[in-house]
């Protein structure tokens, strides 16, 4: 029997890549990688899960196009024409595109994660639209509707991905979403059928799991929370946890990424750079075990479908690391079911209740013990047969 081939077109250098990967290749598919990372991955493919790929195709988005780097208006308004049929897609993606599928003549397509991931099954569907498209969101959408009435109305009808969405999300085959909540949001929405929509989480590889067969060299006491944020590879003000927490005192010690910003009178801690082979190979998340909570969170005051349907990489670093989830309240949904279905962690609106629970050492050691022991249900290979099933579905026309 001829060997069932996918590409997966994502971005190289994303941590939540990897997870995809592995569950890709588990399924027993031959798995070819079409990079269209903004910038160049420093760590050697030759690591898992990344030897795991047949082939890597490298895209060079940012050379080709500017418009992946720092749009201008007008080429904002050219991808929106684009959108509409009403302009000539970019012929150097397109030829590079339809280059790599006449070579590899791929069965299936996925397409990873947000904003490009919707573009490039745009691109895909233009190039063949009978070819099997799988787009995993990831998060959705990934702008944020903020300002008033007016500005948010303009955002849903003139932001490049809100456009693509509403024109292109009813021509792919299946959506797979990180929660129900994304999915619940894509039915009403952008109507898209509920049968066609797959629930599967992003989570890490095995590989990036902590090794209960190692003790961590650090144990931290309660009190003690990790900040598995990681700026350093994407920069931006979201991770400024003084403003989600008042870190001016010495109740709770957090640990957070070397180089996120801080006030200038905030006393949490630094903890080391973990390099992203170290990442891959599971010693970031050997450190981080010996906390009591891994604090999840962003620098946001006010719901949004971004954070309120997202299940994101951070969470899932945690996770991986076997530690018990500290949430901050009333802005992340998905997350806040996930947890507290499963009593894996703990949902807080001010840090004095935030002390107090990290406090009740008793429940933190039970959901510590609760997550260990789901660790493999927490691994990405555990979605092989999800994918598979997926795939041979989409091919064979059987339903999902």
């Amino acid at each position: 029997m001829q060997l069932k081939k996918c590409i997966l077109i994502a971005p190289l250098v994303s941590h939540a890549t990897a997870g995809r990967i592995a569950a890709l290749a588990a399924t027993g598919y031959q798995v070819t990688l079409i990079d269209i990372s903004g910038r160049d991955n420093t760590f050697s493919t030759s690591l898992y899960p990344y030897s795991l790929l047949y082939k890597i195709h490298r895209l060079d988005i940012t050379k080709i196009d500017k418009f992946y780097t720092q749009p201008s208006i007008s080429l904002i308004i050219k991808d929106i024409l684009r959108s509409f049929n009403a302009l000539k897609e970019n012929t150097l993606i397109t030829d590079r595109l339809k280059e790599i599928l006449s070579q590899d003549n791929p069965d299936i397509i996925v397409t990873f994660y947000g904003p490009l991931g919707i573009h490039f099954s745009r691109l895909i569907k233009k190039i063949n639209a009978k070819q099997k498209v799988v787009f995993i969101a990831n998060l959705l959408p990934s702008t944020v509707l903020s300002g008033n009435a007016i500005i948010r109305c303009l955002k849903r009808n003139l932001v490049n991905e809100f456009i693509d969405f509403i024109r292109w999300i009813k021509k792919l085959d299946t959506i797979v979403c990180a929660s129900d909540e994304m999915a619940e949001f894509i039915v009403r929405k952008f109507k898209y059928p509920r049968n066609r929509l797959l629930i599967a989480p992003d989570y890490h590889p095995a590989s990036f799991q902590v090794n209960l067969k190692i003790t961590p060299k650090i144990s931290f006491k309660p009190p003690s929370l990790i900040f598995l944020g990681a700026p350093e590879r994407w920069g931006g003000r979201m991770d400024n946890i003084d403003k989600q927490l008042n870190l001016y005192s010495s109740l709770v010690a957090v640990y957070a990424s070397v180089s996120i910003e801080r006030d200038k009178d905030s006393i949490w801690h630094a903890y080391p750079y973990f390099t992203d082979e170290e990442v891959f190979s599971g010693k970031l998340s050997d450190y981080a075990h010996g906390f009591a909570a891994a604090l999840v969170t962003y620098n946001i005051t006010r719901r949004s479908e971004r954070f309120r349907t997202t299940l994101p990489t951070r969470f899932f670093s945690a996770l991986a690391a076997g530690l018990p989830i500290a949430l901050k309240g009333g802005l992340f949904d998905a997350v806040e079911s996930f947890i507290t279905k499963r009593d894996i962690g703990f949902v807080f609106y001010s840090e004095q209740e935030l002390f107090e629970k990290l406090n009740d050492s008793d429940k933190l050691k039970q959901q510590k013990e609760t997550i260990v022991k789901m660790l493999s249900d927490f691994s990405a290979e555990k979605q092989a047969k999800i994918f598979k099933d997926l795939f041979d579905g989409l091919l064979f026309n059987k339903r999902i």
